[in-house]
Order: structure tokens, then C-alpha cells, then sequence
């Protein structure tokens, strides 16, 4: 199975990091930190880690969405010892550090207090790591990296792949797509390098655009009836668009007649609706009653 090319080119030192310079700066001190940005793929463990390779100190990894790695268990248990060695030239990564439970994040708050080494915590979510522990830790934020600095990284990820036909345009493409989150862009960089043709451009055409699981769709409305969960599948979506592709897949599925039918003229009935400039929220509840069978009632 081919290497994921995310985690092949990672940065291995702090130099090498694009788009945080200003983190990159400020974090040369050993030190406690909060590594936060709301949204993922900006770099936060790689830098942890590029850190602790550019100093040549060991980093122990722990990731708190883990379901063994977020209670007090875990910090008495696994983190506490390794604390206690007598080496301060260490660090120790704690990532998804919002995922602690309060009791561990409590039990935290010793431990960094007399950790024979450095934390780094990291998160999404700033407001789920307790006051304290920000009180303790220099606080980084990670922007979003940005449409030319995802540019730079594919452009260089690119080369060393030795990709050449159309990779100007896919490496645009992408950057525009994938915006602030360089692991998602060089993942559908990857995922194009591997198409041929027609279907690169059909990849790229669709790069941005939220796809309808209309396969769900089918099955919550048809078959398990289910009023909320099906129009949470289509919420968020364009009206016209999404009603344009689930009559093509509805062809072409294995749907029974009796259910293409309902649907059909459930889609017949929302076009009224939208001609007559009906509001498109209650469009889309009408078209989803629609295609529930009938001696269903579900609420609005």
C-alpha cells in the first residue's frame, strides 16, 4: 500500500514549517504551550515534533481522543512516571488535549507544576482546556494556513513525486478547495496523482463541493422512516442541485417502484414550491414527508 503522502512529507524541523512563521518564532525557549487552531491540518503536531527534533530531545506522544488516553487513569498511570526520571530535557505531547476530562485535566495541573520536562498541549476547541492550565502554558494560535502558502507545499510535494501532466491547475484547484488545512490539500493532491483522464477533471470539478449521501438518504427515508435523520442528509445543501442528482441516482437505484414513484412526484411538488418562491427550508421538510411512506407521521 502506497505511503500517505501527509504524513511522507511531513516537516521534520521548525524551518521547514510553512505558513506558522509567527509560531515558529516565539517557541525557540523550552516552555510549557497550548498549541490551539479551531480548525485541524494547520500543524500544531508537527510542530511539537519538529521541535523536539531540532533541540534532539525524546517526545512522548499521547493523544486524548483516545478513550484510554482523556482520564485521570491515564495521567496518574502512563504520564506521571515518565515525568519523574530525573531528565528535564524532555517533552511530552498531549494531543487533543481538549478531549481531558475535568478529573484529568485537574490531575494535570500537579504534574505540570513539578513535571520534570515539557508539555505541549494541543486542541481545537481553547474553551474546553481549564483556566488554569492556559494560565501555565504560552498560548499559541495556528491560523489557517493560507490559499499561496498551500500553494508553496503542494508545488514542493509535487516534485518530489515527480508528478507533471495538469499539476499547475490540480495544485490551484486544490489550494482554493482546501484552504487552511494543508493534510486535506496533499491527501487530494495524492488522490488526483492516481487518476487518469476524464476522471482527474471530474475530481477537480468536484474539489469543494459537499456530496449528498443520497444512498442514506434513501435507506433513513424509505425504509427506516425517519423524518429528522433524513433531512439532516440533505440540510446544507443546494435545493436545486440536490434534487437534480437524487432523481438521477433514484433511476438508478434498486429503489422499489412504489418508492420511486413517492419521490418522483414529492420532487414534482418541491419544483412548484420553489417556482412560487415558497421558503426553502420548509421546501426541503415537505419534500422529505414526502418520501417517507405514508402512516408516518413526523414532526416538524
Amino acid at each position: 500500500m502506497s505511503e500517505v503522502w501527509a504524513q511522507k512529507h511531513r516537516p521534520t524541523t521548525l524551518w521547514d514549517i510553512v505558513g506558522q512563521e509567527e509560531v515558529v518564532r516565539t517557541i525557540n525557549n523550552p516552555g510549557h504551550y497550548i498549541f490551539y487552531s479551531p480548525q485541524p491540518g494547520t500543524g500544531k503536531t508537527t510542530t511539537a515534533l519538529a521541535l523536539a527534533k531540532d533541540m534532539d530531545w525524546p517526545i512522548h506522544i499521547f493523544n486524548a481522543s483516545t478513550k484510554n488516553e482523556r482520564g485521570i487513569a491515564f495521567i496518574e498511570e502512563q504520564v506521571i512516571p515518565l515525568t519523574r526520571t530525573g531528565n528535564y530535557n524532555q517533552w511530552f505531547l498531549l494531543d487533543e488535549a481538549d478531549q481531558l476530562t475535568d478529573a484529568a485535566q485537574s490531575a494535570l495541573k500537579g504534574v505540570i507544576e513539578n513535571a520534570q520536562g515539557y508539555f505541549i498541549l494541543t486542541c481545537n476547541n481553547l474553551s474546553k482546556v481549564s483556566p488554569w492550565l492556559q494560565s501555565r502554558c504560552s498560548v499559541k494560535h495556528f491560523k489557517p494556513i493560507s490559499e499561496d502558502d498551500i500553494i508553496k507545499i503542494l508545488t514542493k510535494v509535487a516534485a518530489v513525486e515527480n508528478l507533471k501532466s495538469g499539476v499547475p491547475n490540480a495544485i490551484n484547484c486544490i489550494a482554493k478547495a482546501h484552504t487552511g488545512d494543508a493534510r486535506n490539500a496533499i491527501n487530494a493532491l495524492q488522490a488526483w496523482s492516481y487518476l487518469k483522464g476524464d476522471d482527474r477533471t471530474k475530481f477537480l470539478a468536484n474539489l469543494g463541493t459537499p456530496q449528498v449521501d443520497y444512498d442514506k438518504f434513501l435507506r433513513l427515508a424509505v425504509r427506516e422512516r425517519s423524518f429528522d435523520a433524513a433531512l439532516k442528509i440533505l440540510k446544507g445543501h443546494p435545493l436545486k442541485e440536490t434534487f437534480r442528482g437524487l432523481l438521477s441516482y433514484l433511476m438508478e437505484s434498486g429503489a422499489k417502484q412504489e418508492s420511486k414513484m413517492r419521490i418522483i412526484l414529492a420532487l414534482i411538488e418541491s419544483e412548484r414550491d420553489i417556482i412560487a418562491g415558497i421558503n426553502p427550508e420548509l421546501i426541503l421538510a415537505n419534500f422529505v414527508r414526502g418520501c417517507i411512506p405514508t402512516g408516518v407521521y413526523p414532526s416538524a
